[in-house]
């Protein structure tokens, strides 16, 4: 309850920071977010509580508030959490004795069956109520993210000093292992068998952001795939009903860029780029369908 209580309150303040710091450049908003998280962890730690806990709440309060230089910050978010998960793998890596680990083979590998089998059951207990479908539910038990808490909290003991610490370690580097080879290497197979897999849109070409060290509010840029369930496929820019204060900003063909001047055809793969009011982005994607990732 500590914890929870710490990441919210810092969550809150941390928000109401980043909308009003005015740091000298843009580049500096990642750096702020960092500080806020670890000021989260360190709060919770220094007063009993789960620093762990803390510090997702906090991104969960950050995650859900109009942030200036938003763009910037996942970007810089994104590649720390991909390095902070290459390091885990490698610390656990370099503290494996590999002819220590052998004899936790069976007794991993019974571990590894049981929490696979915990989280399906855990899964279904949760997602049931949200009425998702038995298929979904399956889904998401078998091939959920894992790996990275077993790390951390097998290197604890290790550090502690407790005794057979290296033990649990060792067990942990095979349930590790077995729940990340095993669900990566079923997880497309098991998606296509239960009706589950979608065809993925392109990576877009370009992406379109407004830089601020401010919050703008009053609209958005959205891109969009034309595909043949386009309304718009085959419509001439001044034929598409665009909502008032929408506009067609940039198109994409092959790689070129295109005016969309109004007579400007949207054809089959084109990347249109639209900036729309947040009141009108439902409507626009009744027009254009497939919105491209992010």
């Amino acid at each position: 309850m500590i914890g929870a209580a710490m990441g919210l309150v810092v969550g809150w303040l941390g928000a109401k920071l980043l909308t009003i710091a005015r740091p000298p450049a843009s580049a500096m908003f990642p750096v702020l977010t960092v500080g806020v998280a670890l000021f989260s962890f360190g709060v919770a730690t220094f007063a009993g509580g789960s620093g762990f806990v803390a510090t997702y709440l906090t991104a969960v309060v950050l995650g859900n508030v109009s942030l200036p230089y938003r763009g910037g910050i996942h970007r810089v978010h994104d590649s720390l959490t991909g390095l902070a998960q290459l390091l885990m793998f490698l610390i656990l890596g370099l503290l494996i004795t590999p002819s220590a680990a052998v004899g936790m083979a069976v007794p991993g590998l019974v571990v590894a069956i049981v929490s696979m089998t915990v989280r399906v059951l855990v899964a279904l207990v949760c997602l049931a109520p949200l009425r998702m479908n038995a298929r979904e539910i399956a889904y998401i038990g078998a091939v959920g993210l894992r790996g990275a808490v077993p790390i951390v909290l097998g290197i604890f003991p290790v550090m502690a000093g407790v005794a057979n610490a290296e033990q649990i370690f060792d067990l942990a580097f095979f349930v590790v292992l077995v729940n990340t080879i095993f669900p990566g290497t079923i997880s497309g197979i098991l998606a296509r068998n239960l009706g589950l897999g979608l065809d993925r849109p392109p990576a877009p070409p370009a992406t379109l952001e407004i830089l601020s060290s401010g919050i703008i509010t009053g609209g958005e840029f959205i891109a969009f795939t034309i595909q043949r369930t386009s309304a718009a496929l085959g419509a001439r820019v001044s034929e598409i009903p665009m909502p008032p204060d929408s506009s067609i900003l940039l198109l994409i063909r092959r790689g070129k860029i295109i005016a969309p001047d109004v007579d400007a055809i949207l054809g089959e793969g084109d990347h249109v780029y639209v900036f729309s009011r947040s009141a009108d982005c439902a409507f626009v994607r009744l027009i254009f369908g497939l919105l491209e990732p992010e």
